[in-house]
């Protein structure tokens, strides 16, 4: 079975919803659509499955992504000296830990390093991400609520090396 590939399902959405503002038909939009991606015709076809086919695998992915979304958000919250905003999109939180009383990078590499767990420093996005951390969410239940409990033990030695 022909796959798309991530950019080649991203575009294909963008296009589509352009649709209303191109003067083009459907099908036509369609032939536009294969020629912007240089797609095969399987792969064409896949494309108008994936917009027009059933969606309830989607809506399954929807929903488990909301709830690790809720996961790992209340989790943090109920960290003392770390709190995080509801994101609205993407797989990533990015939570304030300056209650910590450690810098975002040294924070970071102290989590991976003694904890084993992977965040990237917020400075990695400019000095306005000092204070935060990012985090993915993009992982099994299990293995977010393991990833929480490792944070809340590296806050707790975090304040003995502050």
């Amino acid at each position: 079975m022909e796959t798309l590939t991530y950019w080649q399902a991203v575009i294909l959405g963008i296009v589509e919803g352009l649709t209303e503002f191109l003067p083009i038909s459907s099908t036509g939009h369609i032939l536009v659509t294969a020629r912007l991606l240089d797609l095969p015709s399987k792969k064409g076809s896949a494309g108008l499955e994936a917009l027009t086919g059933p969606q309830d695998d989607v809506v399954k992915m929807v929903a488990a992504f909301r709830n690790r979304r809720t996961l790992i958000v209340d989790g943090l919250n109920a960290i003392e000296g770390i709190t995080c905003k509801l994101p609205k999109g993407a797989f990533y939180v990015f939570p304030n830990i300056s209650g910590t009383g450690m810098k975002s990078k040294a924070f970071a590499d102290y989590l991976l390093q003694d904890h084993g767990v992977a965040a990237l420093s917020g400075t990695a996005f400019g000095s306005y991400g000092e204070g935060y951390l990012r985090l993915s969410y993009a992982n099994s239940e299990e293995n977010l609520t393991k990833a929480l409990e490792r944070l809340a033990a590296a806050v707790a030695g975090a304040r003995t090396l502050a």
